[in-house]
This record gives structure tokens, sequence and C-alpha cells, in this order.
């Protein structure tokens, strides 16, 4: 068996690394690299800000970077961390496929119509919105990939189990309404397709934590259940 496997046969690329790293460093390295990422995206976005063509979407972009960043500067170490290539492989697929979507490329659709550009815009607003409640509803349990934290029930995640995913759908649609192409739809789709097996594994993820079966019997995976909504 290999080095990066765990016992399960299962790639542990954490677990081989906190081999030659404290774990408790590891983390602190992983969370410090992450935000440094952030920060800097943020910083290069700057340097096109006077390029981009609508400055209230730039900016609803931007605060998304930097809520990815606060969220894992406050975040706490996981019960159980990932395991597997899925669980590695898809969640950072999906977080670096809407980099491709944002920048403007591709066979476009037709003449980019007024009211699309609007309804893409509101759609971006509104998607950052409800990811950065969301992250407020995780609080100190945001991660990337699938990890054990703790049980969250409140904010939204009271009516759906995976409200940023969702949100990520709806700001990347709402950016391909704004910059319609072949390619941007391509990637839209495949970026939906991976939201949902990012959440699968996360479910799967989950189901060790006490209360979690019932939790999801009393509420929807992305959209509300209507007797939660009572």
């Amino acid at each position: 068996m290999s080095c990066l496997q765990a016992a399960n046969g299962e790639l542990d690329l954490f677990g081989f690394l906190s081999r030659l790293i404290p774990e408790r460093l590891l983390h602190d390295i992983i969370r410090g690299f992450v935000v440094a990422a952030c920060m800097g995206l943020i910083y290069w976005r700057f340097g096109f800000y006077q390029f981009a063509i609508s400055k209230l979407q730039w900016w609803a972009q931007t605060v998304l970077f930097a809520a990815y960043a606060a969220a894992y500067a406050v975040r706490i170490a996981p019960i159980e961390r990932s395991q597997g290539a899925a669980e590695f492989l898809v969640p950072l697929i999906a977080v670096f496929l809407p980099l491709l979507l944002f920048r403007e490329s591709g066979f476009y659709l037709g003449a980019q119509a007024p009211m699309l550009q609007k309804l893409g815009l509101w759609l971006v607003i509104l998607g950052g919105f409800f990811t950065s409640a969301g992250g407020v509803s995780l609080g100190r349990s945001f991660s990337i990939t699938p990890e054990v934290r703790e049980l969250r029930t409140s904010g939204l995640y009271r009516f759906v189990r995976h409200p940023i995913y969702l949100a990520g759908i709806v700001v990347c649609f709402g950016v391909l309404l704004t910059r319609p192409s072949f390619f941007g739809a391509a990637l839209w789709a495949l970026f939906a397709a991976l939201q949902v097996w990012r959440a699968r594994l996360e479910e799967k993820k989950l189901s060790c934590l006490p209360g979690y079966s019932a939790y999801c019997t009393r509420t929807g995976f992305f959209l509300p259940r209507f007797s939660a909504l009572g």
C-alpha cells in the first residue's frame, strides 16, 4: 500500500503530510495558504478593475473571494479530514472552474441583450449575498473539501443543506448571462454537476454525525422543503 493511502486504501494526502508536519501546524499552514491565495487573487483583480464591464459585478465577485479568506481565517480543525481522490479533486476543480467562466472567451451565442445583462448582474449579487449568508451560518465550520466539524442547523442551514453550493451555481449562471458563449455554457453545466457531486460527498462524510439523518429528513438538498417553512 502506498504511503499516500489510508488504511482503507483511499488517497490520504493530509495523512501523509501529517507524518512530516505536526497536524495542528499543518492545518495552520493550509489555512494561511488559502487566505494568502484569496488575498493575492483580490489584489490581482484590482489591477483589472478599470476594464470591468460592470463595476457592481466586479465588487460582488471580489467580495466572494474576501468571504472565502475570512471563513478560512477563523475555521476550527476538523474531527474527520478529507480522504480519497474524489474528496480532494472534485471540490478543487469546482472552486477553480469559475475562474475560467469569469473570463470572456468562447463563441458568443448572440448579441448581449440588455435584459440578460441586468438579470445576470442581479443573479451574481443574489448568489453572492446567499454565499456570504451561508458562510456566516457555517461559522467556523467552513471548508472547501468535505470535512467533519460540527452540524450546523441555523441560518440558511435550517432550510437547506447546501445553500453555498446552490449560491455558487446561481452566481456562475449570472456570469454566463452577462457573457453568453458555448464555452461558458459548457463550463457552467460542468460546474453545476460538480457542485451536486461535491454536496453528495459532503453528505456521505457528515452521515457519521449524530442527528444528521434526522436533519436530512426535515431539510431540502438545494431547495427548502415546504414542511420546513411552516
